[in-house]
């Protein structure tokens, strides 16, 4: 709107960095199980585009977004052939089991909820000891960047958008689940005229 081009972010902010460390493989089971990340970024990011699969499904295809948690790739879902967004943990984190633990908690947070104000989660796994999430892919733009541009908004858009973010968590805490960071990055404005609510990283059910 107002010329402005629209893209699919669902996660905007700095690159993630890989770090070449060992770290400890996170998940039921794996506990102690030692891997060796060696990958820098450069390395991590080429071998995703297109040359690989996550979870031998999901075909990375460009990255569209990242937070200090990981990074947020547009992905092809080879088995249901439909586009993806898929969150991966960085790989300085993953060895860090209360980081993955919420890593885990935010994909079992928002897989339980169904509702058109919140972005629904398909999946969760694990490649290279790294877990990620796979969610809806939103066309888009998160509020935060829609208000560094506007500034602020009508009356009745911002009305609008905060009836459907209290729907969304109206919702959530019908299922016993609180998502404790509400704020502008996490609420996406679709294309389509709907808004998102995303990143349950640190809800509380």
């Amino acid at each position: 709107r107002n010329g402005a081009r629209r893209r699919t972010a669902p996660y905007a902010g700095e690159p993630l960095v890989a770090m070449r460390t060992a770290e400890t493989v996170c998940g039921p089971g794996r506990s102690g199980m030692r891997v060796n990340t060696a990958m820098g970024a450069s390395a991590l990011h080429t071998s995703l585009i297109g040359a690989t699969t996550l979870g031998g499904r999901y075909r990375p295809i460009r990255r569209i977004g990242s937070g200090g948690m990981g990074t947020v790739w547009q992905a092809d879902d080879l088995v249901l052939h439909r586009r993806v967004a898929v969150k991966i943990l960085s790989p300085s984190l993953c060895g860090d089991e209360v980081i993955a633990a919420r890593f885990h908690r935010e994909a079992q947070a928002a897989g339980r909820l169904v509702h058109p104000n919140i972005a629904a989660v398909f999946d969760y796994g694990e490649d290279q000891g790294c877990p990620f999430i796979v969610m809806e892919l939103v066309a888009g733009r998160n509020l935060r960047q829609v208000l560094d541009e506007r500034a602020r908004l009508p009356v009745q858009e911002a009305v609008g958008v905060a009836a459907q973010v209290a729907d969304a968590l109206a919702a959530a805490h019908a299922k016993g689940i609180v998502h404790r960071d509400v704020k502008p990055g996490n609420v996406m404005l679709a294309d389509d005229g709907r808004v998102k609510v995303m990143d349950f990283g640190i809800a509380d059910a």
